[in-house]
């Protein structure tokens, strides 16, 4: 309980069917909708609709906002409450005038994340229960942001670690699957993020009433310029991804020339020891024939010839 006048305190679940909230207070419920006997309670405490229990106990596919006569509900994927799978997490908020409620599924307390920078009483009570989703949704994207700043930081160090090292085939296979690791989380950013520019869009609206009644209506634009600088630079993310790909591409094919530029200079030795063993081995008789020590003379030359073209090699830099 949020109290502007006075202390913010915490209020037991047993109490809340008795707990009055005043003109100056703002009342937080987070509810772990694993325990439904905790959701039935919640129900029975708060002016919640039967349609609205119904839809916290679902698990939809993309966000969603849907208008009550005295609150409205909404639902959001955060990456706050991260799920075992380490994706995002649906978080569903149902607002009233001066109470919030909040449902997730997740291992994590709300309430003490959101208020674990603050220190000493807040003046959180004086605001509506619009204008504190408001602030509650901007933590949620800051999430999103510091998320992709890690992913950005992961594919820098990627990318400087790909050009110091050499590549070779085991190296290249696992630096691929780490780099489509990297893209496909910044895929699920993006869509995540996407997924919310409906709900931001319509809360922003002075046609939606449970918002224009309060002054949140200009918070929730600026909330939605926000989403959208976040999905921006979701897209850069994804950008930089791909262009750690064409650094992968670019190291495998300067790999690959490397190998056949070694393989062209060893032709290129042996080539003419080649062509002279092969004339030497033509089946006609010539009086050179007789002399052994012309053997030493061709092995020799052989030889030679092999040196000559290292030597030039090496001074062109072929190698």
């Amino acid at each position: 309980m949020f109290d502007a006048e006075g202390a913010d305190e915490e209020v037991r679940s047993e109490d809340l069917s008795s707990q009055k909230v005043g003109p100056r207070q703002l009342l937080w419920i987070d509810v772990d909708l694993r325990d439904p006997q905790a959701l039935a309670d919640i129900g029975s405490a708060l002016p919640i609709e039967p349609e609205s229990i119904e839809r916290m106990q679902e698990s939809p596919s993309r966000p969603h906002l849907q208008d009550f006569e005295e609150y409205f509900h909404l639902n959001v994927q955060s990456l706050v409450a991260s799920s075992e799978e380490g994706g995002p997490e649906q978080i569903d908020c149902v607002v009233g005038q001066n109470w919030v409620l909040t449902a997730h599924r997740a291992d994590v307390e709300l309430i003490d994340s959101f208020l674990a920078p603050i220190r000493g009483e807040t003046e959180l009570g004086r605001v509506e229960g619009p204008v504190f989703l408001a602030i509650v949704l901007d933590w949620v994207l800051s999430g999103y942001f510091r998320a992709i700043e890690e992913l950005e930081t992961r594919m820098d160090k990627f990318d400087e670690s790909l050009i110091a090292r050499d590549m070779h085939e085991g190296s290249e296979q696992r630096l691929l699957n780490y780099l489509v690791e990297l893209r496909h989380a910044t895929t699920v950013l993006r869509r995540t993020l996407s997924g919310h520019r409906e709900i931001f869009a319509t809360l922003s609206q002075p046609e939606f009433v449970k918002v224009s009644k309060s002054e949140s209506a200009d918070r929730y634009r600026i909330l939605s310029e926000r989403l959208d600088k976040a999905i921006a630079a979701a897209e850069n993310a994804r950008e930089t991804a791909m262009g750690s790909l064409n650094i992968v591409m670019t190291r495998t094919a300067q790999r690959t020339n490397d190998v056949m530029k070694m393989l062209t200079v060893i032709s290129a030795v042996l080539l003419p020891a080649l062509v002279i063993a092969g004339i030497l081995g033509m089946n006609f008789r010539q009086p050179f024939f007789e002399r052994t020590e012309l053997f030493w003379v061709v092995v020799f030359a052989m030889v030679a010839l092999g040196a000559g073209i290292v030597a030039f090699a090496r001074h062109r830099r072929w190698f």
